[in-house]
């Protein structure tokens, strides 16, 4: 839960409900840490659970509603749930020039940009530019895709509303000239600029932040769990809620590398597969550093230079999945490294 207000939230706890006859909220009851302003919080345990029905098609998408009680007041959020791992759907960018001081009354105005490696075809787009000003009605703000399409997100309109948060197509479309409607069906990949103008005297703020939100065609995949399986999880996997890979660590003198790292399912071992950092497009695996355990940490040289790495979870006969990239897409395995290197297996991993 992000707080988006200008004090902390406390005493925060919610209900979840669903209107899906298909799914049952076991446990809908769930409290959060206290949440200071600009920062995210994760509910404390007991979690949310629910339960879904055999009858629930893949790739269903599962109305939610959480109602938040805080001590700043009370809230109400309609969220969406979807059933099984989406393989295409969204792909979340952010800017990393900002923030940037809007200049006042001045047509130049400032320019943001994103630079979007990944290549698809987009069926949807929204974006969210966080703008700090005294006057909002002073503004426009302009998004252009790589194939030079502007869309006027917001066109000196609120008057002396206070800033702009709002996720344009999501929460409200685009003032125009042009919609969000526009960039469907062009590509991804490029730069996307957004262009910020002060266009009144008397009144200042700036650019905070902005993040764009890309899809692509749907791509579900969905396996029920519970069921028998012989085949090691991926380790540290984020997108199904497990804490990611963090180098804590690192000796100068000897290399090693200190890591820590989320055990998977049906895992015995580790391994961390590593390469120079010259062929990380392509995944050049050189080395393999094995018997890592699985508690959660571990020690490593990953070899001279500047390296990438993986960590692998591995049972007594396979090996994992070593994580995708953006696209999303599922990263090739290493060969050739004698006992550390096991056939990769993912058919049946239990937390795919």
């Amino acid at each position: 839960m992000r707080n988006r207000g200008t004090s902390t939230a406390s005493a925060v706890s919610g209900v979840l409900s669903t209107t899906n006859p298909l799914v049952t909220v076991t446990d809908d009851t769930a409290a959060f840490p206290d949440i200071a302003d600009g920062a995210v919080g994760a509910t404390l345990d007991p979690h949310f659970e629910l339960a879904f029905s055999s009858e629930i098609a893949c790739g269903t998408r599962v109305p939610l509603r959480l109602d938040l009680t805080t001590a700043q007041g009370s809230f109400a959020l309609d969220l969406e749930l979807e059933v099984g791992e989406n393989f295409g759907g969204a792909v979340y960018y952010t800017a990393s020039d900002v923030p940037q001081d809007i200049p006042d009354y001045d047509p130049t105005g400032i320019r943001s940009t994103i630079d979007v490696p990944d290549n698809f075809t987009l069926v949807d787009v929204f974006v969210q530019p966080l703008i700090t000003h005294t006057y909002a009605g002073d503004l426009t703000v302009d998004l252009t895709s790589p194939a030079n399409t502007t869309v006027r997100l917001h066109a000196q309109t609120g008057w002396s509303r206070d800033g702009l948060d709002d996720d344009y197509d999501r929460d409200v479309p685009a003032d125009g000239p042009g919609a969000m409607s526009d960039f469907d069906l062009e590509n991804s990949a490029g730069t996307w600029t957004l262009d910020v103008v002060d266009n009144g005297p008397f009144d200042w703020g700036s650019l905070d932040a902005w993040t764009l939100e890309l899809h692509q065609a749907d791509d579900f995949v969905c396996q029920p769990l519970g069921g028998p399986s012989t085949t090691p999880g991926e380790p540290s996997w984020v997108q199904n809620g497990a804490a990611p890979l963090l180098v804590t660590g690192y000796d100068p003198g000897s290399g090693q590398v200190s890591i820590t790292f989320d055990t998977a399912c049906d895992t015995a071992d580790t391994a961390a597969y590593s390469g120079s950092l010259a062929g990380v497009a392509s995944y050049a695996w050189d080395d393999v550093a094995c018997g890592l355990g699985t508690s959660g940490s571990a020690s490593f040289n990953p070899g001279a230079g500047s390296r990438f790495f993986v960590i692998v979870g591995q049972s007594a006969s396979a090996e994992g999945s070593y994580g995708r990239s953006s696209a999303p897409a599922e990263r090739p395995e290493a060969s050739g490294f004698g006992a550390c290197d096991l056939p990769q297996d993912l058919s049946n991993a239990c937390d795919r």
